[in-house]
């Protein structure tokens, strides 16, 4: 993809990595090898595959110009999508925690080891998607989480998340380094 968009437009300047399967439903010690691998090769190799490409490039392309005059100069921005689940355990999915715990620790470290690179994650809660709009246990159990956990007592909206990770990548944000930004309604609050 990053060969892709640098034939194309020359350059990559931002980058926005979001891969992710749903949670398994039981617990660490009925979770198949099978598919804790899947799990970690899709919601954490995925990433890091992502992020190692993404980086190769920013580091060889001049940095952008800022619009803000206390902006330092950058050679491009990545947000990295996490979960809940990668700053708290989630019962009954210790495959999918552990790897998005990875996609935290991926942002930081490359934070850390490229600073010419902005490095973040976004952390939604309950988003309202098509996956917690269909009627089952999956919209019944973040119904309650929702009401019971989250203060604001309502799903997220796309358009936040999406607003969140356009801020983060933009220039207004750039002593935003490093940082997981929760958009959770409050969740993390208890």
């Amino acid at each position: 993809m990053v060969t892709v968009a640098v034939e194309t437009f020359g350059r990559v300047d931002y980058a926005v990595n979001c891969a992710g399967i749903g949670a398994v439903k039981h617990g660490l010690a009925e979770t198949e090898r099978e598919e804790w691998e899947r799990m970690i090769a899709v919601n954490l190799t995925g990433v890091f595959a992502c992020v190692k490409a993404e980086i190769k490039q920013m580091m060889q392309q001049e940095p952008l110009q800022a619009d803000n005059t206390y902006a330092q100069l950058q050679r491009g921005s990545i947000v990295n999508i996490a979960s809940l689940s990668g700053l708290v355990g989630l019962r009954h999915s210790g495959a999918y925690t552990a790897a998005k715990h990875g996609v935290v620790g991926i942002t930081q470290t490359a934070a850390l080891d490229y600073p010419e690179v902005k490095s973040n994650a976004v952390v939604p809660g309950y988003i309202k998607t098509p996956l917690t709009s269909v009627p089952g246990e999956m919209q019944r159990n973040a119904l309650e989480k929702v009401n019971n956990w989250t203060p604001v007592k309502r799903f997220g909206l796309p358009e936040e998340v999406a607003e969140s990770i356009v801020w983060l990548l933009g220039s207004r944000s750039n002593f935003v380094h490093g940082t997981c930004l929760t958009i959770d309604g409050g969740y993390l609050a208890h």
